[in-house]
């Protein structure tokens, strides 16, 4: 059985990360993201500061260093709705910016709403943003995190 305790050797949670600079990180990412976006949502254009989110491409876990976790060019603003699309991989952006649906949406049966504000968005183009994303971390997405089967 492990022993947790620091007598045992084992390190507080404090020590192992800076909960101060994670913040700082998440803050700076956010603010840079949204500000490459004009402050609304690639998709929707959703102007709403409270419905939107600096989405990252290659999520923050699998990123394995600073420079990829706070790049601006690991994110894509996006409002509530379209981010838990994106982070599932029920859509995806490719780096022609143009937007492809899950077959797990496209292939099942449809109500209007998912109809309207997912399944519509398949083969979407879109302009880039003023800063676009980078090309390898889209790709990831594209590769890793978007399902292609039903």
């Amino acid at each position: 059985i492990f022993d947790s305790s620091p007598l045992q050797g084992a390190k507080p949670l404090s020590s192992l990360t800076n909960h101060g600079r994670v913040s700082r990180e998440r803050h700076f990412f956010k603010q840079a993201v949204l500000a490459a976006y004009d402050d609304r949502c690639f998709i929707s254009g959703c102007a709403l500061p409270q419905m939107l989110v600096a989405s990252h491409i290659k999520p923050y876990s699998q990123c394995r260093s600073e420079a990829d976790r706070v790049s601006p060019d690991n994110g894509i603003c996006l409002n509530t709705f379209y981010d838990k699309a994106f982070d599932r991989g029920l859509i995806t952006i490719t780096p022609s910016m143009k937007i492809y649906v899950s077959p797990i949406i496209l292939d099942s049966p449809q109500d209007a709403f998912t109809a309207r504000w997912l399944a519509s968005l398949d083969g979407m183009v879109f302009p880039p943003p003023r800063f676009p994303p980078r090309r390898e971390l889209l790709e990831y997405h594209n590769d890793e995190i978007f399902r292609r089967v039903t």
